[in-house]
């Protein structure tokens, strides 16, 4: 992995590395982790970066080493979902901020 990163450029948080850690952890305590970038990440937790105005996607090993090959990652049209709100809605929220229609 040491040889490889060094190799392509990619910065390696290797094991002795102080910066090392969770993914989802160390990315934003480094400022790796900026609103308006997109990451994706071999970890189930890597959505939560989404808290920081990013896109973030965690996927599995494959779409890791399609994403470095590529710089791409497929994504399938979402389902349609809906959401059916029964009472009465409390301050702020507004029937606006909770649906188009």
């Amino acid at each position: 992995m040491r040889k490889n990163a060094l190799g392509a450029g990619v910065a390696l948080f290797d094991i002795n590395d102080p910066r090392q850690g969770i993914v989802h952890i160390i990315g934003p305590e480094s400022g790796l982790v900026q609103p308006g970038i997109t990451i994706v990440c071999g970890d189930s937790h890597t959505g939560t970066l989404g808290a920081f105005g990013t896109i973030a996607f965690g996927v599995g090993t494959s779409e890791v080493e399609h994403v470095l090959a590529t710089q791409t990652l497929w994504q399938g049209m979402p389902r349609g979902m809906r959401v059916i709100v029964n009472g009465a809605l409390r301050s702020p929220v507004a029937r606006r901020t909770s649906s188009s229609r």
